[in-house]
């Protein structure tokens, strides 16, 4: 096998990646990567910062922490981003589910994740790279801003996401000054962005279509959404809508550009049976007191018919001795026939009259 080339040694196998020249401008391709490590270290939980990369310039154009990578993340990041310098030509990232359908023989949808449907309606191209090397320029600062970054929060005090975002924009300056290079080409490859910036928030969202049942309800994460009824919804039982979830949280429901109104009936509620003001629910156990013929019962559990102690419950005006009321046979075999010389005669006692 060695001598016909069959088998190759694990040296023999090893691949070398060829170095790839920068682009030759600003915003020809920005790397974009997210990096999940203890930028707080101790204070409070781990989190994930956002870096986004020039390629041509090794410049910073935007540092963002976030819980998690996650497509809602990674728009509110682009939001943010062609707001302040426009549409790049293309952005370049790995092949995290985010980005890239993974699976070629996904059933259903259309082939393309939100956050790339977005950047296709910006005329923003998206390239996952192969392998972590081939995007090394955002990798490095990756581990650039470990170290560094986590220091310089240290030094502030800062100890959590919202004020580490307020400290980034000056951090941000001043990594740039001292590391960004010079790029071939002086001019500027971002386009301006063809849509106002009040109607991106449209676009950068999660975007999908539901079907309107008859009566006029549609399901949408774990939750069924009710129509208002008027003129526009009557008209859409059997039809498809579009909902926009946006980032921040809120959920629109539109048909032909009309916003529709609507009350949501979560899925996941459950009927709490308490009963209000202290007072005991139907549902609610209750423990029988000291007192109850129920107590001496269970004492009475296993001893012997001659050690038991009598015991009365009382109905009203009459009292009745369950102790020795009825007792079955022992034989299994005899359950279905009822034979009134397998019971004991129920004891009475009448102990009062009105």
């Amino acid at each position: 096998m060695l001598a016909d080339g069959l088998w190759l040694s694990r040296r023999q196998r090893r691949s070398f990646h060829q170095p790839r020249l920068r682009r030759e401008a600003f915003g020809a391709l920005i790397q974009i990567d997210g990096s999940d490590h203890r930028w707080f270290e101790n204070r409070t939980d781990a989190c994930t910062l956002l870096v986004f990369i020039d390629d041509a310039t090794s410049r910073l154009v935007q540092l963002r922490f976030v819980l998690s990578e996650s497509t809602d993340s990674y728009l509110s990041a682009v939001h943010a981003y062609v707001v302040a310098f426009g549409c790049p030509v293309a952005f370049y990232s790995d092949k995290h589910t985010v980005f890239r359908i993974n699976r070629s023989n996904a059933p259903g949808g259309t082939g393309m994740t939100q956050f790339g449907r977005a950047l296709a309606e910006l005329n923003i191209e998206i390239i996952c790279a192969n392998s972590s090397q081939a995007k090394g320029r955002v990798e490095r600062v990756n581990r650039t801003l470990q170290d560094r970054l986590v220091k310089e929060l240290r030094l502030a005090g800062i100890s959590n996401i919202e004020a580490g975002n307020t400290f980034l924009p000056g951090f941000l300056l001043a990594h740039n000054e001292r590391f960004a290079v010079t790029p071939v080409r002086s001019d500027d490859m971002h386009r301006p962005l063809s849509v106002p910036v009040d109607k991106l928030s449209d676009i950068l969202c999660h975007r999908e279509q539901r079907y309107v049942g008859s009566q006029l309800t549609l399901s949408y994460d774990r939750k069924r959404i009710i129509l208002e009824r008027n003129a526009t919804s009557e008209e859409l039982g059997g039809k498809y809508v579009d909902l926009y979830d946006f980032p921040d949280g809120r959920l629109e429901v539109r048909s032909k550009g009309l916003l529709l109104p609507y009350p949501v009936f979560s899925k996941d509620q459950r009927v709490n049976h308490t009963a209000p003001d202290g007072k005991r629910g139907k549902h609610e156990a209750v423990s029988p007191s000291s007192h109850s013929p129920w107590k001496s019962r269970k004492k009475n559990a296993g001893l012997p018919h001659s050690h038991r102690t009598a015991t009365t419950i009382n109905f009203g005006q009459f009292y009745f001795v369950p102790a020795e009321s009825f007792q079955l046979c022992s034989n299994r075999k005899c359950r279905r026939s009822l034979e009134m010389s397998w019971f004991r005669p129920l004891e009475t006692t009448l102990t009062g009259w009105d």
